[in-house]
Formats: C-alpha cells, sequence, structure tokens
C-alpha cells in the first residue's frame, strides 16, 4: 500500500508538472507576442519621430525664408523713408532753413547714412 500511495502521489505530481508546463507555454507566448508588438510599436514610433523632425525642418526653412523676405522689405521701406529725409533735408537747406552743416548731422543720423 504504502507503494501505490506512492506511485498516486507521482502522478498527481506528474500532472500538476504537466498542467503547469501548459499554462507556462500559454504564458512565454503572451510574452512573445508583447515583445513584437513593443518592437513594432517601437520601430512605428521611430519612423513617426523622423517624419516629425522632417517636417519641422521644413516649416523652419519656410519660417526663415518668410522671416529674410520681411526684414528686406521692412528695409526697403525704411531705405525709401530715409531717402525722403534726405530729401527735404536738401530742400531745407535750399530754402536756407537749416545750414550746410546741420543738413550733414542730420544725414548722418539716419538708419543709413549718407553714401551707405
Amino acid at each position: 500500500m504504502p507503494e501505490n500511495g506512492n506511485k498516486e502521489v507521482l502522478e498527481a505530481i506528474q500532472g500538476l508538472a504537466t498542467h503547469m508546463d501548459k499554462r507556462f507555454s500559454v504564458v512565454d507566448k503572451r510574452f512573445e507576442e508583447s515583445d513584437r508588438e513593443a518592437m513594432l510599436t517601437r520601430t512605428e514610433l521611430r519612423r513617426d519621430i523622423g517624419r516629425v523632425q522632417d517636417e519641422l525642418k521644413i516649416e523652419l526653412s519656410n519660417t526663415r525664408s518668410e522671416m529674410a523676405e520681411g526684414f528686406n522689405s521692412v528695409e526697403h521701406l525704411i531705405r525709401e523713408e530715409d531717402k525722403k529725409i534726405d530729401r527735404l533735408t536738401e530742400k531745407l537747406v535750399l530754402k536756407k532753413v537749416i545750414s550746410d552743416k546741420e543738413m550733414r548731422e542730420v544725414m548722418e543720423l539716419g538708419p543709413f547714412p549718407a553714401g551707405s
């Protein structure tokens, strides 16, 4: 009888071990699937980050171009106004409202001094 009892215990242990092996196999498969999904997610994330970086570079380049164009047009407007001041100053000298010395002083004050 003791031998028969040992046999039953061994069979029960073997049955439990087989059952646990099956459960661990299922868990292992879940982990493998999760690993594959994580790899895909990381790959997609890298791709998306690269695409966003490319789009930002393009936008930054466009913004720089727009700013350069804006600065050029502002500079053009300032130059036009500076020319008006120069002409007005010359007319004031011709009408003897200001002296030649005062005219030179005014022309040297502008954003684009005479001769630039």
